[in-house]
């Protein structure tokens, strides 16, 4: 009976976790697109996520040049709980094993975030280097996501710069 219940909470946890997932990436790709059934969709989805996901929405150094990186946070911590079901269920729960899924848990954020960084960051540079056109959409928005990544970067390194 246990582990059925057991089963059940990691199955629902799943489906949240499918939920956001999905709902992250209608934010991503509905914005201008009138097709009423992806706008009821994300709206449906919205009223079943948002709930959990403002509670990380409040840790503003989750934003960085305009992403919100808070979602991340909350399907890991939902990861993390899944976990320990998972422990408790098979009867192999440690307070060591919870420690270690928590650190490689934020070990997998931070690297998922530095990661994107990375990537937009080799983008940006590749696009200087070949002169491409400045002034259209996509570099205004990898410029607008990056230009605090770079200010937080040269404050740590140069904390007595004159930068605003």
């Amino acid at each position: 009976m246990f582990q059925t219940i057991m089963s059940v909470l990691y199955s629902l946890i799943s489906l949240y976790i499918f939920a956001i997932t999905a709902y992250i990436i209608l934010s991503w790709f509905s914005h201008g697109i009138a097709n009423e059934a992806i706008v009821r969709a994300r709206w449906f989805l919205a009223r079943i996520t948002d709930p959990y996901l403002n509670l990380f929405r409040r840790m503003r150094f989750l934003v960085i040049g305009g992403l919100d990186f808070s979602p991340m946070l909350g399907i890991l911590l939902l990861i993390f709980i899944q976990d320990l079901l998972r422990q408790l269920s098979l009867g192999i729960f440690s307070l060591a094993g919870a420690l270690f899924t928590l650190v490689s848990l934020i070990f997998n954020l931070a690297t998922g975030i530095l990661g994107l960084i990375a990537i937009v960051t080799i983008i940006r540079i590749v696009g200087l280097y070949v002169r491409a056109n400045s002034i259209s959409e996509l570099w205004f928005r990898l410029d607008h996501f990056l230009q605090p990544v770079v200010l937080r970067f040269v404050k740590l390194i140069a904390p007595q710069s004159n930068i605003p």
